[in-house]
C-alpha cells in the first residue's frame, strides 16, 4: 500500500520559507493561494489582511494595471497579435467588465485578475505604479480607500476623492503612517493645471499644493516625495520630469525641450544632491506623457537595457536613447503586445469614474441652463 503524505503537517519554518519565496518576487496572489490550502499553513504564515498599512512587505511592488480588459482599447496593435498573446499567457475570460491585466515590470509576469469590487460599491479613481487601486465610496462624501487587489486588504481614508478627470495615485509610508498622494490635472497637454493632494487615513480632507509642472513620483516609497520637495528649483528647469526608482536607485528623468532631449540624474535623498548617471545596467526607463516606469530588460527582450525608451503611438515607432553615449535607435516594426501595454500605461490615464460622472453632470447642467436662457430670450 502506497504511503500517503500529510502536507498540512509540514514544519512551520518550511511553510514560512515557501511563503517567503512568493513574497520575494511579490507574487502576492500565489502567497494568498498558498495560505488558503489548509489551516496549519495559515497559522504558520502572516496574514496580509490583519494590518494592511503596517507591513510594506505585503504591498504590491512594480505591478502596473492596464485600464481595460478588451483588446480593442489598444487600436494601434495588430488585433490578431494581441489576441494570440492574451490567449497564450492569460487563459480564459472572467467576469464581464471587471477583469484587468496586471504586468510586473520587475519579473515580466502577466496576471489576469477578476475584480468584482469594480462593479459594486466603489468608483475607480486611479491606480498606482506599485499596483494599488485608489477607490471612492459611491455614496457622498465619496471617501477614499486604497485597495490591494492581490490580498483583498484595504486602507480607509476619511478624506473625499478629488473631482478631476485625470488622476495618478501614489502610496507611501511616512514613518509608520500610510500617506496617499494624488496628482491631478485636466489634460496631458496642459502642464500648468497640476495639483498635488495628500492625506493620511485620519485627515478629513485632502491637503492641496498647486504644482506648476508635471513632476510625478512613480516608484519607490516616501523617498520620492521627499526628493521632489527638496529639488523643486532644479525640477523647474524641465518641461516634463519624473522621479523613478530603478535597481534600488532613485533617479530623476527630465526633458528640457523636445521629447528626445532627455536627461537622467541620480538622486541622493539624504543630501538632496543630484549627479549624472552613465549606466542603468540591464534596466530601461519607459517614458510616457503621464508616467515613467523602470523595467528589467532581461525580462522584456524587445527592450534594450541601459536606455530611456519612448514610443510614438501615432507613427508606431519606438525610440531608445542610450544612457552612456546618448545615441538613438529608432524602430518602426510592430511592438510586441506586452510592451505596447507598458507604453499604453505610461502614456494614457483613464478618466476617474467619479470625475467623469461629475463632468457629465456639469455638462448636462450647462446644456439645460443654455436651453433655459434661449427659451427666456424668445
Amino acid at each position: 500500500m502506497a504511503a500517503t503524505h500529510d502536507w498540512s503537517a509540514l514544519p512551520s519554518d518550511l511553510v514560512n520559507r515557501v511563503g517567503d519565496c512568493f513574497l520575494a518576487t511579490n507574487d502576492l496572489d500565489h502567497y494568498m493561494t498558498f495560505r488558503a490550502v489548509c489551516s496549519p499553513w495559515r497559522h504558520a504564515t502572516d496574514d496580509p489582511r490583519s494590518s494592511p498599512a503596517a507591513d510594506p512587505g505585503f504591498w504590491p511592488q512594480r505591478w502596473v494595471m492596464h485600464s481595460r480588459e478588451e483588446p480593442s482599447t489598444v487600436p494601434t496593435l495588430p488585433r490578431r497579435q494581441l489576441h494570440r498573446c492574451w490567449r497564450t499567457r492569460l487563459g480564459t475570460t472572467g467576469g464581464a467588465g471587471t477583469v484587468r491585466l496586471f504586468v510586473n515590470a520587475a519579473t515580466g509576469r502577466v496576471l489576469r485578475k477578476d475584480l468584482p469590487v469594480l462593479r459594486r460599491r466603489y468608483y475607480l479613481i486611479a491606480t498606482t505604479t506599485g499596483g494599488f487601486l485608489v477607490l471612492a465610496d459611491r455614496e457622498p462624501p465619496h471617501a477614499l480607500r486604497v485597495l490591494n487587489p492581490f490580498t483583498g486588504s484595504s486602507i480607509r481614508f476619511m478624506a473625499p476623492a478629488p473631482s478631476q478627470l485625470h488622476v495618478t495615485g501614489h502610496l507611501y509610508l511616512v514613518g509608520s503612517v500610510p500617506t496617499l498622494v494624488l496628482v491631478c490635472r485636466g489634460s496631458p497637454v496642459n502642464y500648468g493645471s497640476l495639483y498635488v493632494y495628500s492625506a493620511d487615513p485620519s485627515n478629513e480632507s485632502l491637503g492641496l499644493e498647486p504644482w506648476s509642472m508635471s513632476t510625478f513620483p512613480t516608484q519607490g516609497q516616501a523617498s520620492a516625495r521627499k526628493t521632489k520637495m527638496k529639488t523643486k528649483t532644479i525640477l523647474q528647469q524641465f518641461r516634463i520630469c519624473f522621479i523613478v526608482e530603478s535597481a534600488g536607485e532613485t533617479l530623476l528623468v527630465g526633458a528640457r525641450g523636445t521629447s528626445t532631449e532627455l536627461e537622467m540624474l541620480k538622486v541622493d535623498v539624504t543630501r538632496a544632491w543630484l549627479e549624472p548617471i552613465k549606466s542603468l545596467g540591464n534596466h530601461a526607463i519607459i517614458i510616457g506623457l503621464w508616467r515613467c516606469l523602470s523595467v528589467d530588460a532581461d525580462k522584456f527582450p524587445s527592450i534594450q537595457g541601459n536606455c530611456m525608451v519612448l514610443y510614438n503611438d501615432t507613427e508606431g515607432t519606438m525610440t531608445s536613447v542610450d544612457i552612456t553615449d546618448t545615441s538613438q535607435r529608432h524602430e518602426d516594426q510592430d511592438v510586441p503586445a506586452l510592451i505596447h501595454l507598458l507604453f499604453d500605461y505610461c502614456s494614457n490615464i483613464p478618466h476617474s469614474e467619479l470625475g467623469e460622472e461629475r463632468h457629465y453632470e456639469e455638462l448636462v447642467q450647462a446644456i439645460l441652463a443654455a436651453m433655459r436662457h434661449a427659451a427666456s430670450g424668445d
